[in-house]
């Protein structure tokens, strides 16, 4: 199977769970560490997967600050990284 389509199936299983609305911890737990390592990704169809399943996840759930602050932590490291390359 090709990259490009376990991260296109990948995007709709995230997409589709996180979608549901109230998601509860042990779908966090599963999901949440690729969502993170997806933000950082150099392959571009997996950081946009990241970023669609994170903004669903921040859509339907009330976040935790500190699992906030990660994730906006993360955030703020990649724009800082791609003000730097330019």
């Amino acid at each position: 199977m090709k990259l490009r389509t376990q991260l296109a199936f990948f995007a709709t299983v995230v997409h589709g769970v996180l979608g549901r609305g109230q998601t509860n911890d042990h779908i966090l737990t599963i999901l949440l560490p690729y969502l993170l390592k997806g933000m950082k990704s150099d392959v571009a169809d997996f950081r946009a997967a990241a970023y669609m399943g994170l903004g669903q996840l921040i859509k339907n759930n009330q976040l935790e600050n500190i699992l906030l602050k990660k994730i906006l932590g993360i955030l703020f490291e990649v724009c800082i990284s791609i003000l730097v390359y330019f």
